[in-house]
């Protein structure tokens, strides 16, 4: 199991597993390390949980290829079609390798696909949104940087979130779509 997400606040880790990464488990981090099988089985590839654990927002692009960012709870529950996306313009949104800050105010993800609104995804660019954590709503679109040549991905928030690093791909690994 390689592949996961750790909740800000520890309690919470979401893995794929299997040889074909065709299934996920959430994992409460407690001293009996329960696990809860993602329902229905579902590949979750690369998922942000939100810091809290309780629900996640799904990656696009990577292993499915499913072009839509969905937010489930920590069961694997679809919360609606979409997360509520606020003041973007957007019908539909998709983010790959996504992540939270500490705090939840703050979600970064790959640009990978958007309907609707005055930007367009270019599968390259690192942007960074506005949360409120509690109703999956999101606002405030922002482009953090569009790489020549390359993609950036796995972004990371600074502890204090005032910050976000991320990794610039100046060539692809086999399998992953960019």
């Amino acid at each position: 199991r390689v592949c996961h997400s750790v909740s800000a606040n520890g309690s919470s880790l979401i893995t794929q597993h299997g040889s074909s990464y065709a299934t996920s488990s959430l994992y409460a981090l407690t001293m009996a390390n329960a696990e809860t099988a993602v329902t229905p089985a579902t590949n979750v590839a690369y998922p942000a949980l939100s810091p809290d654990g309780t629900w996640f927002m799904s990656s696009v692009g990577t292993i499915n290829g499913d072009t839509s960012t969905r937010a489930y709870s920590n069961a694997g529950a679809l919360l609606g079609t979409q997360p509520g996306l606020g003041n973007t313009g957007w019908t539909s949104f998709g983010g790959g390798f996504p992540t939270f800050s500490p705090d939840g105010k703050h979600f970064a993800c790959n640009y990978q696909a958007s309907t609707g609104g005055a930007t367009t995804a270019d599968g390259q660019s690192r942007v960074m949104l506005k949360s409120a954590p509690d109703n999956q709503v999101f606002n405030n679109f922002v482009k953090l940087h569009t790489p020549t040549p390359g993609v950036d991905s796995w972004s990371s928030f600074l502890p204090t979130t005032d910050g976000v690093v991320f990794e610039h791909e100046i060539a692809s690994p086999a399998g992953f779509g960019f």
